[in-house]
């Protein structure tokens, strides 16, 4: 078998390659049963979408500054969203693009391209617990787009879950599937922290943070090249509480 070559020239072994096809078949997989997922939620709800918070979402918090966490996080490269582990679909991601919540210059410009089609990054998440739920967040800064959306599914497909924030009037605008609890925190400098809680059946979960138009909260759209987000510090943690960001030990 011949080799395949690294982006440098070098060469690495044909395992390590099959290693990443497998990764890149997974985020395919994920890609597709989202797809799909929002294709039978929307024919068929499991809980009917509402254009208003109902009672277990929380009310804007006003945290102030970054804090820094000690706790699990098991999303790979949770501020390196150029690392392969994250798929891009229609959109690009710009390292060190702005200044973080933590002050570091290592926040991620995400910025739609001009199809229309959804504007997002998806990636895979390993080491569940079957039966818990699990608590996925991001500090997103809004720039020329204001509204975010999260989608959660089980891999298999057992439990989906889709929420959708509006940060220009500060307030969760639809909320669906199996999602049992969700919020936003503010912090300085114009950074929010938005936040949602799903049980999952499977060992293995995928998700996507999705960009969406500021007035009809659109998810699939014709991208205004260019126009987006800053993105840092996504967590993916035990459990149904919030807690402050922690970076995984390893960034690849």
């Amino acid at each position: 078998m011949i080799p395949l070559e690294n982006a440098d020239g070098g060469t690495v072994h044909p395992a390590i390659g099959l290693v990443r096809k497998i990764a890149r078949w997974d985020a395919i997989v994920v890609t597709l049963l989202l797809a799909l997922a929002a294709y039978l939620y929307s024919e068929r709800p499991i809980h009917p979408i509402v254009a208003s918070a109902p009672p277990q979402i929380d009310p804007v918090e006003i945290v102030g500054k970054f804090a820094r966490g000690n706790g699990p996080n098991l999303v790979q490269n949770a501020t390196n969203f150029s690392a392969k582990s994250w798929v891009l679909e229609g959109i690009t991601v710009t390292a060190n693009a702005g200044s973080a919540p933590d002050g570091t210059k290592t926040a991620a410009r995400l910025a739609e391209t001009r199809g229309g089609e959804r504007h997002r990054i998806l990636a895979l998440v390993d080491g569940l617990t079957p039966g818990d739920p699990y608590t996925l967040s991001a500090f997103v800064k809004p720039k020329e787009r204001s509204a975010f959306a999260f989608e959660m599914l089980d891999v298999p497909l057992v439990h989906y879950g889709i929420i959708q924030y509006d940060l220009a009037q500060k307030r969760v605008a639809h909320l669906g599937g199996d999602i049992s609890g969700a919020g936003i925190q503010e912090l300085s400098d114009g950074w929010f922290r938005l936040w949602a809680v799903m049980p999952y059946q499977s060992a293995k979960m995928g998700f996507s943070v999705s960009l969406l138009t500021d007035s009809a909260m659109t998810v699939i759209y014709n991208g205004a090249e260019g126009d987006g987000a800053l993105i840092w510090g996504v967590q993916f943690e035990p459990g149904a509480t919030l807690h402050n960001f922690s970076p995984p030990a390893a960034q690849q």
